[in-house]
């Protein structure tokens, strides 16, 4: 799920995200949930990845949601938020996916149709 948009520092644009907090398009038909160890598991990952020079999402924190999930066997639920260094011309696909110019775009997007008239949110 697209929290929303900040421009770092340096002047990048980054997504920030959360990872199992729901369903959401990209689900693909199961529930959006996650547990903590994969949750934990793509933390651990995604910070190899950065020290080893790869491009990456980057990992800000996982937090337990109090909820059990069953899956293979019962586990605690997890939410990752990371955060997403975007490209202006995937930020630009993305636009018109959201707004539907392109087959299979789930739908009108405020988030990112507000993305493109602001110039990006602060």
């Amino acid at each position: 799920m697209l929290l929303g948009e900040q421009i770092t520092p340096l002047g990048e644009r980054v997504d920030i995200q959360l990872k199992g907090s729901g369903r959401t398009p990209y689900s693909r038909r199961g529930d959006g949930r996650a547990g903590l160890g994969p949750m934990l598991r793509e933390y651990i990952i995604s910070e190899a990845m950065h020290a080893l020079g790869i491009a990456t999402t980057r990992s800000l924190a996982v937090v337990t949601t109090g909820e059990s999930l069953i899956r293979e066997t019962e586990q605690p639920g997890a939410v990752l938020t990371r955060v997403a260094v975007q490209s202006s011309a995937r930020r630009n696909l993305s636009i018109r996916r959201s707004i539907g110019q392109y087959p299979g775009s789930p739908g009108p997007g405020r988030l990112h149709i507000a993305k493109t008239l602001s110039g990006g949110l602060r």
